[in-house]
């Protein structure tokens, strides 16, 4: 197709996006839920780190696949990845930690855009520090189809059990912050990477449906097809070898409930050259 908006593949790993394809998975939604006006789109992605993951999320949000204009929530960004990303619109970037990336700016960490015009990339929102680790929101404030709404990308603590806790407390300190963001007026959006699976506890101050919720958002599964209470998904990092199966969903997109329908929405993943699958579909707005 024609490209319908102007912005620099990264030419160092163009080749390798080119070549790089996955198979899309989709919850299933009326054809024409993703063109209703009172939707959102949004695609979730941990790069790790990686040019050609930034290529595949640049080609989808430029495709017929997800057509028109978007809010990208980004994780594990280098800093030399953002002056692309600020060629497509306003972008605010969490910088959580620094020498983890190659390059002039060695500076790790989370990134909201918003394809249109007229948005405001904020201050990054700090949450909780730990080691060298600066945990916080990265988010944009945008119009759509009148509504407010503040986007915003976060990445929790990776690990095993030894994280649970304070996974939770990141969960929590997300709950405080946007309680005061949440309002009749805005839609609060978060998405990334939480490394938690749904049901599991750090995930309850999320969840405003379910067993165990005792957050104010959906996730955006939950409003695929006619809308659901279930807290589940399609699975979005790991993979099935040698009858070994790590596939699990540990990336998430939430909306505000009272700012959203319980369906209307859509679903997708597709394969990247991360380790993390693309998560992307339309989010319902009240």
């Amino acid at each position: 197709m024609t490209s319908t908006r102007t912005r620099p593949l990264l030419a160092a790993a163009a080749a390798v996006a080119v070549a790089l394809t996955g198979a899309v998975t989709t919850v299933a939604a009326a054809p024409s839920a993703e063109a209703a006006p009172s939707t959102v789109r949004v695609i979730s992605h941990n790069l790790e780190k990686k040019t050609s993951a930034l290529n595949k999320v640049l080609d989808l949000a430029d495709s017929d696949t997800v057509p028109g204009k978007e809010i990208l929530l980004l994780q594990e960004v280098c800093g030399d990845m953002l002056p692309a990303l600020r060629k497509l619109g306003a972008t605010s970037f969490n910088p959580r930690r620094t020498g983890k990336c190659s390059g002039e700016d060695t500076r790790l960490g989370e990134a909201a855009v918003w394809t249109g015009s007229g948005a405001t990339a904020l201050e990054p929102q700090p949450l909780l520090t730990k080691g060298e680790h600066a945990y916080g929101l990265a988010c944009v404030d945008l119009k759509k189809d009148g509504r407010s709404i503040r986007a915003c990308s976060t990445h929790l603590v990776a690990g095993g059990k030894d994280e649970t806790e304070f996974r939770g407390r990141l969960t929590r300190k997300i709950r405080s912050v946007t309680n005061d963001w949440i309002s009749p007026s805005r839609t609060v959006i978060v998405g990334g990477d939480f490394n938690a699976r749904p049901g599991f506890e750090a995930m309850d101050a999320m969840y405003a449906d379910g067993k165990g919720a005792q957050g104010k958002f959906r996730e955006i599964a939950q409003t695929a097809g006619a809308g659901n209470d279930a807290q589940s998904g399609r699975w979005t990092c790991g993979r099935l070898t040698d009858g070994r199966d790590t596939r699990r969903k540990i990336d998430y997109v939430f909306v505000s409930k009272s700012g959203s329908r319980d369906g209307g929405g859509s679903e997708r993943t597709m394969a990247s050259p991360s380790n993390h699958r693309i998560l992307f579909g339309a989010l319902p707005l009240g």
